[in-house]
């Protein structure tokens, strides 16, 4: 009788590492990266800039955050193929058609990639042109 025992618990084991494994895959390819916009999630919207589609996809991007907060000084910076175009403004001025992704950095981030003067992040653009 043992045995038996031992072969129930072997193969329950087994079925729950099958489901586990499954069901994990499942999770995390419905996932959204919270730090890009990609040019599928961009064509969803019916926003014609930039700006209006990170309002509206990932608002939290906007939203100064850092050591300087308090006193809001400084701004987000936006790129547009690596050159800097300003301030989260410049992001209307973008048309949806021409971009192929956007990415967000963190004010570590952005500092490593640009240098100093980016206290609350970056907004990266990549166009279809670049």
């Amino acid at each position: 009788m043992r045995p038996s025992r031992l072969a129930v618990l072997g193969l329950l084991l087994i079925v729950t590492a099958s489901c586990a494994s499954s069901s994990q895959g499942t999770r995390t390819s419905g996932r959204r990266d919270a730090r890009q916009l990609s040019s599928e999630e961009i064509r969803t919207t019916s926003a014609s800039n930039m700006y209006d589609v990170i309002r509206s996809q990932r608002p939290e991007w906007l939203i100064k955050r850092g050591q300087t907060s308090i006193n809001l000084e400084g701004d987000i910076v936006v790129y547009v193929d690596n050159v800097a175009l300003g301030g989260p403004e410049a992001l209307k001025s973008i048309d949806v058609h021409s971009v192929q992704n956007v990415r967000f950095l963190s004010a570590s981030e952005a500092q490593m990639r640009y240098g100093v003067g980016h206290m609350h992040g970056a907004i990266v653009v990549t166009t279809r042109t670049s």
